[in-house]
């Protein structure tokens, strides 16, 4: 069978076996598929025909359910793509990006308080709200600490590219989810899922 009979089987099988998905404005259609993408990080990968369009950073959704992508791979059989899988993480918390404004050189008003941070805590700006974001508690900091001192719990947050078409994300800002708990952004990986995905190191923000 000549290997373009073949992506028309696979393409005719996704589309009449899979379901209807969403990446940004675009439908695609697909099989989810649960799978393992990286130790002690079960996830899900959808399946999709060799030319389907998948938004890069997009979130991608059906129904209720929304996953945050990580990245594409194309199945290729001599030089001829095949099917491509794309890993996700289902996304199981939303929140707002913030940064802090400095008080001390805002313009006041007759109460004496910062002109144009309506919506703030305390100088902590909204830069984005409404990020939808897959929370995983996986690692814990590994730098040595006396006997007796507590480590800080370190939780890595997958949040969408796409989020810098307005702000971007980066480290000392902070993330405040749904249940208006506050979480200081350690350090910001734009390289790993460089495109589809930010990995976030983020704590308990005391500030």
């Amino acid at each position: 069978m000549h290997l373009s009979k073949v992506q028309s089987v696979i393409r005719r099988k996704i589309s009449k076996q899979g379901s209807t998905y969403y990446s940004g404005d675009d439908s695609v259609k697909g099989v989810l598929l649960k799978g393992e993408y990286r130790r002690f990080l079960t996830n899900h990968f959808l399946v999709t025909h060799y030319n389907a369009t998948l938004n890069s950073g997009e979130i991608i959704s059906r129904g209720n359910d929304a996953y945050v992508p990580l990245k594409t791979d194309k199945t290729n059989v001599r030089d001829a793509d095949m099917y491509q899988r794309t890993f996700l993480l289902p996304v199981n918390a939303s929140g707002d990006l913030k940064s802090y404004v400095d008080q001390s050189i805002a313009s006041r008003d007759v109460w004496d308080l910062p002109i144009g941070t309506e919506g703030t805590d305390f100088g902590w700006v909204v830069q984005k709200t409404g990020v939808k974001v897959h929370f995983d508690n996986i690692s814990m900091r590994g730098d040595e600490s006396e006997i007796g001192v507590l480590q800080k719990t370190i939780y890595h947050v997958y949040m969408p590219w796409s989020v810098n078409a307005s702000y971007t994300p980066l480290p000392e800002s902070r993330f405040t989810d749904r249940n208006g708990k506050d979480w200081k952004i350690e350090d910001v990986d734009d390289r790993t899922y460089i495109n589809e995905a930010y990995l976030l190191q983020v704590s308990l923000d005391e500030r």
